[in-house]
């Protein structure tokens, strides 16, 4: 269980949580007037007091308290009677938990305030019974009040009167008895007067207690009968409240004192006696003194001396004040009082020294809530538990207990606890997790129970929405391509939200292979309450439709389809020649033509060459993509094993849509080779004999012809070689040019007897010959009849008919037994200085024949001589040598080694056995070597791979010494180098083609402590004299680019130079993708989007505009030069203009790429850049590598062999090349820009600057900045360590972007924390949004989400570097204000200068502008062009503060990174002007309806939300959105609440502009103008318009008809008096006193905004002067101008008469409203001329609020 506590300050203005700021949806007004009571408190004189028990049916004790508003405050009862006169005359008493007392004492401080307010003689006050316990809706007391009282006390001063005024007796003799009659009146007019006589000695009053009515009178007798001389002169009585009673106790309290003054003259009868004093008891004393006497003064003297005994008592023991111990140990208090009075009312034990606990009251209990108010749930699984966290705060000053009940369905905390128990102390907050099961689908609104200190009970309300779980996409249609003009949309992020309480698993289906869509991740877990992102990439591949729907199931159900559409535009896409046209095509030879297809366009093409082409001819790529400014090359492929001409056009279709045609021609030529001699007829050739048979192949044909040598499966007969100085090398195919012929030898020699008549197995163009046994087999068509077939129905073909045979050549012979026998087989020899150098060998015949042997020896001088020793019938010459052998006779003979020169000779001494000398036989080949042993090194040149400083490479290389030696005779001849170290590891001895060789294992280890680059030449020598020179280079290096792909394999194992092969997975797939970025970064970055490059196809030509022709060529001419200029920028002088003047025009444009790319080289290497042996004739292409190297000869040995071994395998100098570039463009990045990124990162030390370290530095300090608002504080900060891996989680790119972006955080909001079991789904979703900001801030750098999943280091490493440039200037440069007029135009000026001289192309944009309220347009430069200014303009069209970023991207084509500035726009409005100004009237007290022509500002149409108000805009501007029902009057009211306006024209063609009707409900309930203002808010703006209303009072209330008679009407009544008479001409008009429209009207009005319970509240208190004045304060309360309407609520009104017709003889009357009385008012009748006409009697009342006008219409009685 895991509970959070908080500890704060006090928070009695709720500073920590703002709840009364929220708005609240759930209270509902209603609830309070359910409870709703009006209490007239018994009318009270001033200065007395009246009281009543009120029962509120409500528990004060543990459900609610009360308050009361003052000053528009609620406050305690008690606060405000401190502050308001008004509730200062109530005091309120609670008897119980139900009934309160309430108390109406008015004084004159109480009543004076409300004789000012002019409030009459009533005060009220407002009791309002605030609910603790049951659900609440917020913190707001008004919210929480479930019960409102009106307590009205009526008060009146005491106004009474007597007559007489002095009651008069007279001369009144002592003790006799007068009466008098006094008459008392009453004047009050709403209180009876209570009296009750006080007794005095000598009066009686009859009755002595009476009661008067008000406005009445009563009569008394008031008798006297003095008993004394001195006689009091007034009569007393005691005056209360008519519900008090007189008690004997309480006489004096609450009343008034009455006095009735009385006058006599007392009258003694006789002469006073003098007493005489004899007690204290005798009263009548002629002095008055008190006088003891007798025995009267000793017990005086006794009681006097028993009362000093008692006050010396009393004094002794009377109370001290305790003196309070606080701390009666020093360290233990002492609550001895507070104790004492809680324990000793619950009996118990007490201890003084422990605190007693503080019980909360029910005041205190309000500020105990929880956070929120009602849980909201949200969407919730079914059979899940929902979890929310509820905050319960006590902002007391009391500890408390929080019990959370038992509940069906809800449980507490992570452990599920059915019921817990929490302490709260003071000022304290605890989190609790709540969770809730989903039971069953639908909507659930219901409560929790909990208990405060087990007293109070409450009810927290909470609601869910059970369904089954369930995901959102909002975005159902996605568009791919060029949706904008500005860029090739390839990546969309989809954003998939779950609303639900539990992860839901999603996946895609319907991605079928054809589809050219891909989504990563295919299966997405989304989180609870989350959303993540899925990317949907577009692949660019062909197909048939445009449109594609995919299908997202959430946990295996279908969900939504998805749509994916790719739009594409007006396309310029053309191949670079108009046709391709094959000249003659050799038969069944492979012929390629290269075109070139280019894309000029800025969107990625799809393209496929429709089908079907004609056989024997393919297209690569038969399909594919193009990206924009790109050049692809298709190679057409042509091998046609017939004789036809074709010629048809290739369809290349792009984009499934259009076609580019391509006209393709050619002829196929059959092979026109004769060889000769065509039959070869050999003589009889012994076994064991070698002779050769030249064949010649005359190519007669233009095209060139491919012959190849077919394996007969012997070993021996028949194998073709050819001729190469005195020797002989065998071939297996030959090829022969046009119009030449070629010479080759065919072996024919066997060791046993055979015979062979057959075809040499000479095979033309892989399809012609050999001929078999069948005739046919020599013709042509034999070998092209089947292949003709296929183009037989192919009407752009043409077969051309041929009856010819093919060339061949047949031999024809026999393999005879032996003849003779040379014991010698191989004649090879090594010339020794000193020694003999001779071979003796014999020749013997074994056959049965007479042998003539001659042997010719003019071949073998000068280096060998022939001499035969012994043989018979010989005959020498210099020429020759003869003898003959008989059978079984032998020759010896000897030959002799004598070279001329050093090096390898070989000779031949054609052997005959014939006399005609018919078959030359080359037995006789000798060999001899005059030389020091060759020394043949596996390899002339080893380059190592670069590496680490302080690593150790090894390489082992071997030589081949031809001969044999031990190991100690070889030896290492270099210089000292102190990097490398060599040793001989082996040495082994072998037979090579019976040749002794030795071969050495040499191994070699490289080592560097410090940053080095060299060439070193190695020289492994022998004793002997023999050597050779191993050119070897490395680079120990720091450098990140260089050793980037070193993590992947082992250095032994790096295939570096070469591009690695296909065997080689990791390396060879890392190395494509890193090729395959840098193609990306060059075209956005290097080339500006001009050129997207193919490594290394592109780079094989330069741009002749680049290299200084005044003439462009055709088609993109960009090359690698201009990123090297644009990389360079003033470098780029160091590179010298070359040209290949002076050389063959073949050549020529070889050579200038050539030497340019070597100026390129060589200021790389100025800049310190180690490359190995790179050099420029690498980066050519094959054909360009071929010229150049037939044009310029090496002069190192190395480079000569390697030469060698590239010509001889393209794909091994493709490797090369390829690397080469890769390498180059590294460098290049290197050298120009990355170093320059980091000047400042440089320290004083000798250390070398570590990029990479400098990077994962900067990203840490970024994390560190931005983990609390990222990731928040209870996850450990992220520690990157190296720049792939962990940047894959976009945690660090995503930190530096909001500490440099800080006005794009809220992009980041739906960042995602990567899941190690799943981690995908987070490095996608963080990765879409880390490219969608991209994209926000103009950064063009090429990644993609996938690139997140698998990062390569070397786009991490260019990402890292630009992020680090780039990011720092989206800091704000300053701030701008703007403060329009509503929907006026403000603009302001921004001066931008470079901080170089360069000029650069300045786009500008405006970020986060969500309401398009801002634009920019770039104003006129300023002095010499230095500076630029910007023009922004804001529109305030909304009256919210609009916040927006100015991004100025600058950029221009000599630079890799652009430029950026930020500048932060604030607008707010400035002041309110209405956009048009209405007037309308109304009759008074008459509903109407009204209408004003309105227009919208804007250009665009839309629908508008409608705020109307009385009170005038100000700024801030608000708007009350609460529909809730209130006590509100407004003179006008909408109709709708929404209106739609057409936009205006956007043409200046003078088309008027659209205006529509907004039509009104008009309630004029006073006769003053008034204002009310109409907002219009919509998507396009907001704007208001003003509204005058004026009432129209002119329209007469009634009609009254009256009649009249001269004679009669006369007010004298005698009809006698005629015209002089002052009443002649008058008679009377019965005005009403109640204007019934009146109230029908405010009640008519009051329904706009009151609900019906407020509106039979309305009907209940209008009658009534209390219930008036209650409407009054509810009207107030919410916000009515009483202006309006406080003439209608006074119950009486002075009223001003007037007439322009009619004489009212009263111009001053008054009219009591809500009444039926009938004012009859006076008026002089008109002339009989005027009579007739009409006539209108206008009352105005003193306020000029009410206006009334009659129509009177005068009846004369004899008319009727």
């Amino acid at each position: 269980m895991r509970i959070v506590v908080f500890r704060g300050c006090k928070m009695d203005k709720m500073t920590k949580y703002q709840t009364d700021m929220l708005p609240c949806h759930d209270f509902h007004p209603d609830s309070v007037f359910n409870r709703f009571e009006v209490v007239e408190v018994p009318t009270s004189f001033v200065e007395l007091s009246t009281s009543m028990d009120l029962d509120v049916g409500i528990d004060l004790n543990t459900s609610a308290y009360f308050k009361t508003t003052c000053n528009g405050l609620l406050m305690k009862f008690e606060d405000a009677r401190e502050v308001s006169p008004s509730h200062r005359a109530y005091k309120i008493e609670q008897i119980n938990n139900r009934v309160i007392k309430i108390i109406f004492n008015p004084i004159n401080a109480c009543i004076t305030k409300a004789k000012h307010d002019k409030e009459g003689n009533k005060l009220v006050f407002d009791l309002r019974f605030i609910r603790i316990d049951g659900t609440r809706c917020c913190n707001e007391e008004f919210h929480s009040e479930i019960g409102r009282y009106y307590i009205c006390g009526n008060y009146e001063y005491c106004d009474i009167a007597h007559y007489p005024h002095v009651v008069d007796f007279g001369d009144v003799v002592m003790n006799t008895a007068v009466t008098r009659h006094v008459r008392i009146k009453n004047n009050s007019n709403m209180i009876a007067a209570k009296f009750y006589f006080i007794k005095a000695t000598g009066f009686f009053v009859t009755p002595a207690s009476f009661t008067i009515a008000p406005n009445a009178c009563k009569c008394i007798t008031i008798s006297i009968k003095p008993v004394c001389l001195k006689f009091k002169h007034c009569c007393t009585f005691k005056i209360k409240n008519p519900d008090d009673e007189f008690t004997e106790s309480s006489i004096d309290i609450n009343s008034l004192t009455y006095n009735i003054n009385v006058k006599l003259n007392t009258i003694p009868i006789k002469k006073q006696k003098i007493v005489i004093v004899e007690s204290l008891h005798k009263l009548v004393e002629p002095e008055t003194k008190y006088t003891y006497v007798g025995e009267e003064i000793e017990k005086h003297l006794k009681q006097k001396a028993k009362a000093m005994e008692l006050w010396q008592l009393y004094n002794a023991s009377k109370r001290i004040v305790p003196t309070k111990e606080k701390f009666c140990t020093g360290h233990v208090r002492c609550y001895s009082e507070e104790s004492a009075k809680i324990n000793l009312t619950q009996n118990r034990k007490y201890n003084f020294c422990k605190r007693p606990p503080k019980q909360i009251n029910t005041y205190d209990v309000f500020n105990v809530f929880i956070l929120p108010f009602s849980i909201d749930f949200g969407k919730v699984g079914v059979d899940t538990y929902a979890e929310d966290n509820i905050t319960i705060i006590n902002n007391t000053d009391y500890d408390i207990t929080i019990n959370l009940c038992k509940d069906d369905y809800i449980v507490y905390t992570e452990n599920k606890i059915r019921n817990l128990k929490l302490r709260l102390v003071p000022f304290t907050e605890v989190r609790v997790t709540v969770l809730r099961r989903g039971c069953e689908e639908g909507l659930v609104n219901q409560t929790f129970d909990y208990t405060i200190d087990n007293k109070y009970h409450r009810k927290h309300p909470y609601k869910l929405e059970v369904k089954t779980p369930t995901v959102l996409v909002q975005d159902k249609y996605l568009k791919f391509g060029m949706v904008t003009n500005e860029s090739f949309i390839i990546s969309v992020p989809l954003k998939i939200s779950n609303y639900f309480n539990v992860p839901v698993t999603v996946h895609w289906e319907g991605i079928t292979t054809d589809a050219p869509f891909e989504i990563v991740p295919k299966r997405n877990l989304i989180p609870s309450r989350t959303s993540k992102m899925s990317d949907v990439i577009y692949t660019c591949k062909h197909t048939k439709y445009k449109v594609h729907e995919v299908d997202l199931f959430a946990n295996d159900k279908k969900v939504i389809p998805i749509e994916l559409s790719v739009i594409t535009r007006k396309l310029s896409i053309k191949f670079l020649q108009q046709n391709v046209q094959f000249k003659d095509i050799a038969l069944n030879l492979e012929t390629v033509e290269r075109l070139k297809l280019e894309n000029s366009s800025r969107e990625v093409a799809v393209f496929h060459v429709i089908e079907p082409l004609i056989p024997g001819l393919k297209i690569e790529p038969m399909s594919g993509a193009i990206r924009p400014k790109m050049i692809i090359t298709f190679e057409i492929i042509v091998q046609i094993a017939c004789v036809l001409e074709f010629a048809f056009d290739i369809s290349v279709k792009i984009n499934n849509k259009e076609n580019l045609i391509l006209p393709v021609s050619g002829n196929v030529l059959e092979p026109k080779i004769l060889i000769s001699p065509k039959n070869v007829y050999m003589a009889r050739i012994p076994c064991n004999m070698v002779t050769y048979v030249p064949i010649i192949f005359q190519n007669l044909g233009t095209l060139q012809s491919v012959i190849e040598v077919i394996d007969t499966g012997d070993d021996n007969i028949f194998k073709v070689y050819i001729a190469l100085g005195n020797e002989k090398r065998r071939i297996f195919k030959f090829c022969v040019e046009a119009g030449q012929s070629r010479t080759v030898y065919v072996r024919v020699y066997d060791v046993f007897r055979r015979e062979y008549e057959m075809y040499l197995p000479f095979k033309i163009n892989g399809l012609l010959g050999p001929p078999d046994q069948r005739p046919s087999s020599t013709e042509l068509r034999h070998y092209i009849g089947e292949h003709e077939e296929q183009y037989g129905n192919i009407s752009k073909v043409k077969l051309k008919s041929l009856n010819k045979d093919i060339s061949f050549c047949r031999i024809i012979g026999v393999i005879t037994v032996p003849w003779i026998q040379i014991s010698v087989d191989e004649f090879e020899m090594d010339y020794e200085p000193n020694g003999n150098n001779i071979i003796e060998f014999t020749i013997t015949n074994i056959s049965k024949y007479y042998l003539y042997v001659a042997i010719l020896t003019t071949r073998l001088a000068p280096n060998f001589s022939l001499n035969l020793q012994k043989a018979d019938n010989s005959i020498i010459t210099d020429t020759h040598i003869k003898f003959e052998l008989d059978r079984e006779g032998a020759a010896q003979l000897s030959v002799k080694f004598h070279p001329k020169g050093r090096g390898k000779h070989v000779a031949t001494a054609l052997l005959y056995l014939d006399k005609q000398m018919t078959i030359p036989y080359y037995n006789l080949t000798f060999t001899g070597r005059k030389q020091t042993p060759i020394m043949t090194p596996s390899t002339y040149r080893i380059i190592f791979p670069p590496c680490q400083v302080r690593t150790s490479i090894k390489r082992t290389f071997t030589v081949l010494l031809e001969e044999e030696s031990t190991l100690d005779r070889f030896y290492f001849v270099s210089k000292e180098e102190s990097s490398v170290t060599t040793n001989f590891i082996s040495c082994e001895i072998i037979n090579n083609s019976q040749q002794i060789h030795t071969v050495v294992t040499v191994e070699v280890i490289i080592f560097s402590e410090n940053e080095s680059f060299k060439d070193f030449i190695l020289g492994v020598c022998h004793e002997c004299g023999s050597g050779c020179d191993i050119e070897l280079s490395f680079c120990f290096t720091y450098c990140p680019l260089t050793l980037h792909s070193n993590f992947l394999v082992q250095p032994e194992d790096h295939p570096y130079p070469y591009f690695p092969l296909d065997t080689q997975g990791d390396l060879y797939e890392y190395m494509n993708i890193c090729v395959d970025f840098l193609e990306k970064w060059m075209f956005q970055q290097g080339f500006r989007r001009d050129l997207y490059p193919v490594i290394p196809d592109t780079f094989h030509a330069i741009s002749s505009s680049l290299t200084g022709a005044a003439t462009k060529t055709k088609g993109i001419s960009v090359s690698f030069l201009s990123f090297i200029r644009r990389a360079a920028g003033p470098l780029m002088k160091h590179i010298h203009k070359v040209s290949g003047s002076g050389v063959d025009e073949t050549f020529r444009s070889v050579k200038e790429i050539h030497d340019t790319y070597k100026e390129v080289i060589n200021l790389l290497k100025y800049r310190g850049v180690q490359l190995w042996g790179l050099q420029a004739k690498f980066l050519l292409s094959y054909e360009q590598f071929s010229l150049y190297c037939e044009y310029v000869v090496p002069t190192c040995n190395s480079d000569i062999i390697l030469n060698q071994e590239l010509l001889a395998d393209m794909s091994l100098f493709k490797r090369l090349t390829k690397q080469s570039w890769v390498d180059f463009v590294l460098q290049s990045y290197k050298a120009f820009i990355m170093d320059s990124c980091f000047f400042e990162c440089v320290c004083v030390t000798f250390q070398p600057r570590n990029v990479v370290d400098i990077l994962i530095g900067w990203y840490n300090e970024q994390i560190q900045s931005r983990h609390n608002n990222l990731r928040g504080k209870d996850k450990p900060v992220k520690l990157v360590t190296n720049i792939t891996s962990d940047l894959s989680d976009g945690i660090a790119v995503i930190s530096a972007i909001m500490n440099n972006c800080s006005f794009l955080k809220d992009y980041f909001a739906i960042f995602s924390e990567v899941n190690e079991e799943e981690p995908e789904s987070g490095i996608v979703n963080n990765a879409c949004l880390i490219i969608e900001t991209l994209n926000q801030l103009k950064i063009n750098f090429p990644i993609t989400s996938k690139d997140f999943l698998s990062p390569n280091f070397l786009q991490m490493l260019f990402f890292s570097v630009h992020l680090f440039v780039a990011l720092p200037m989206f800091i704000p440069k300053g701030y701008v204000q703007f403060n329009p007029p509503i929907l006026r135009t403000s603009s302001r000026q921004v001066a931008i200068s470079t901080a170089t001289q360069e000029s650069l192309i300045l786009n500008y944009s405006i970020l986060n502008n969500n309401k398009n309220n801002f634009a920019v347009e770039k104003s006129a430069t300023g002095d010499n062009n230095k500076k630029l200014y910007v023009s922004i303009k804001y529109t305030a069209n909304f009256v919210e503060e609009q916040n927006a970023i100015l991004l100025v991207h600058g950029y221009n084509k000599t630079r890799i990174f652009d430029t950026y500035i930020i500048f932060t726009l604030h607008g707010v409005i400035g002041s309110l002007i209405p956009h048009r100004k209405c007037r309308v009237t109304g009759p008074l007290y008459r509903p109407n309806k009204v209408d004003v022509l309105v227009c919208s500002p804007f250009f665009s149409a839309g629908t508008y939300n409608l705020y109307i108000t009385d009170t005038e805009p100000t700024i801030p501007v608000k708007f009350e959105e609460n529909t809730r029902p209130k006590f509100y009057v407004q003179r006008l009211c909408l109709i709708d609440k929404e209106m739609y306006l057409p936009g205006l024209p956007k043409d200046n063609s003078g088309s008027e502009v659209p205006e529509h009707k907004l039509y009104m409900q008009i309630h004029c309930l006073s006769a003053q103008l008034g204002n009310s203002w109409i907002w219009f808010r919509g998507e396009q703006g907001d704007f208001f318009i003003k509204v005058t209303t004026q009432p129209r009072w002119d329209s007469p209330l009634d009609t009254i008809q009256v009649s009249y008679n001269w004679l009669v009407d006369s007010a004298c009544g005698s009809g006698r008096c005629g015209e002089s008479c002052e009443y002649y001409r008058t008679t009377t008009l019965m005005i009403p006193h109640c204007n019934e429209l009146m109230v029908k009207a405010l009640r008519y009005a009051l329904i706009e905004h009151a609900s019906p319970v407020m509106i039979t509240l309305f009907d209940n208190l209008i009658d009534s002067s209390t219930g008036k004045m209650i409407l009054e304060m509810l009207l107030a309360d919410d916000g009515t101008n009483m202006s309006d309407v406080r003439h209608i609520l006074q119950s009486e009104i002075g009223y001003h008469v007037s007439s322009r017709t009619l004489s009212p003889r009263n111009h001053y009357v008054k009219l009591a409203h809500h009444t039926s009385a009938v004012l009859a008012l006076p008026v002089s009748i008109p002339d009989d001329s005027e009579i007739n006409e009409r006539h209108n009697l206008i009352f105005t009342s003193d306020c000029g609020m009410d206006i009334r006008t009659y129509r009177i219409f005068f009846i004369s009685q004899s008319d009727s």
